[in-house]
């Protein structure tokens, strides 16, 4: 398999994954089933949302009940209901706030949108693996089965944060981004002005977690011939699907930024390095803070077991790459799309150690590049070290989704209120000695 990977000819003449319905079918119950287990925790849990979850909640329920009671109050809502944040989680979860009826509750419901944002973002990403390693039926799944089992993965597919509506849309500049060589101009231009409507409306910080995949998109444009057949692209069904729907969005985001565009700045200054972000996090050097980041990098994509697994994969891939290459005419091909993810990925952990705030969920949306460096690399194993690592990645899945099911089953007993109390005594004296030191 390694061979197939470093022959690979030029982007534009691969044999791109034909369309095979019924293994598609089963890609998709697979990916499915990775979600499954967040799903009966989603059914099951009966959580009083806190903070930004019980906001967005409110808000989402208050459009619908708009919507169907008075457009210029549900217009009022959409413009203002989060004026601090985009609205793009609140503008998505009112169309699911009705299924609350059928599903038990309308955080089980709200929810659900989580989860379906993640299968699209799942989806994608096996395309990714798909189109880098396309004779290989194994890496794609086992790239998935990474990001599906990720602590951090399953952590926000339980709660109804902005993040999983932003790791798409960094997903989508990287599926373009890889795209790009082959696809038409006037489609790279159509779906990457899509995927930066989705980030903005996300999250504001989104086009920082896009720079070099959007940035490596408009290099590629401007060294091809001045040509966008806009026309020849409205016949494309998902194009112009695309065009009808996210083209009203795109204004809609527009002027939603036009009216709140000064708050939103004056909380991302706020909540990264003024004096609200020492609620969550300490003043350091850039160098301690980037071994607190990278710590939370290895718990939040690769503990309890991908860590080691993912190192002694890196060792064997490129004890191969250089057996296949010494000796011979071959040439180390490296997807450019890997050069992207690693560069990214360390200018973002720069960026997360200059400010003050250190919170886990801001590294979600590198999800997508490490999957993308983990395919590259996975690309390179023989055959029996790649089921090996599918089988650690599997278990790894388990494990992390287990846990929180099994959460739900502890009955409450006054037997664990010491087991509490002792949690809620560690809270406190680490929020006290973080007060300390930033005073």
């Amino acid at each position: 398999m390694a061979n197939d990977v470093v022959k690979q000819e030029a982007p534009s003449q691969q044999r791109r994954p034909y369309l095979n319905l019924p293994g598609a079918v089963w890609n998709y119950i697979a990916i499915a089933v990775l979600l499954l287990p967040s799903f009966v925790w989603a059914l099951r849990d009966r959580t009083v949302w806190p903070w930004d979850q019980a906001w967005y909640g409110q808000v989402s329920v208050e459009l619908w009940y708009w919507l169907g009671h008075s457009w210029s109050q549900w217009l009022r809502v959409m413009a203002t209901g989060l004026p601090t944040k985009p609205p793009g989680i609140v503008w998505l979860g009112q169309f699911f706030v009705p299924l609350g009826g059928v599903l038990g509750s309308i955080e089980t419901a709200l929810l659900l949108s989580i989860l379906l944002t993640e299968f699209v973002m799942l989806a994608i990403l096996f395309k990714i693996a798909q189109i880098m390693v396309p004779k290989s039926r194994l890496v794609p799944l086992t790239a998935v089965c990474v990001a599906g089992g990720s602590q951090l993965f399953v952590g926000l597919s339980h709660q109804f944060l902005v993040e999983p509506l932003q790791a798409l849309a960094v997903t989508w500049c990287f599926y373009i981004a890889l795209r790009c060589d082959d696809w038409p101009k006037a489609r790279i231009a159509v779906h990457l002005a899509a995927a930066l409507v989705l980030g903005a409306l996300a999250k504001a910080t989104t086009p920082l977690y896009c720079l070099l995949p959007c940035a490596y998109c408009g290099y590629r444009l401007l060294r091809r011939p001045w040509n966008f057949d806009f026309a020849a692209e409205w016949r494309s069904l998902s194009s112009r699907a695309l065009l009808l729907v996210l083209g009203p969005m795109g204004v809609a985001c527009g002027l939603w930024y036009i009216l709140n565009l000064r708050t939103v700045w004056q909380h991302v200054q706020e909540s990264s390095s003024g004096d609200v972000a020492l609620n969550y996090g300490t003043r350091d050097t850039v160098l301690n803070k980037l071994i607190v980041w990278s710590r939370i990098f290895s718990q939040s994509f690769l503990d309890p077991y991908l860590s080691w697994g993912c190192l002694a994969a890196i060792l064997l891939a490129i004890a191969v790459a250089i057996a296949m290459t010494v000796g011979s005419n071959e040439r180390l091909r490296i997807a450019p799309v890997t050069v992207l993810s690693i560069t990214q990925t360390t200018l973002l952990l720069l960026v997360f150690s200059l400010n003050i705030t250190v919170d886990s969920r801001y590294m979600y949306a590198l999800l997508p590049g490490v999957v993308i460096v983990v395919t590259q690399v996975l690309a390179y194993l023989p055959r029996i070290a790649l089921i090996g690592f599918t089988m650690l990645a599997i278990g790894q899945w388990a494990l992390v989704n287990a846990v929180p099911v099994y959460e739900l089953r502890r009955p409450v007993s006054l037997a664990l209120l010491p087991e509490v109390i002792r949690s809620l005594e560690r809270h406190l004296a680490a929020e006290f000695s973080i007060s300390e030191s930033a005073g």
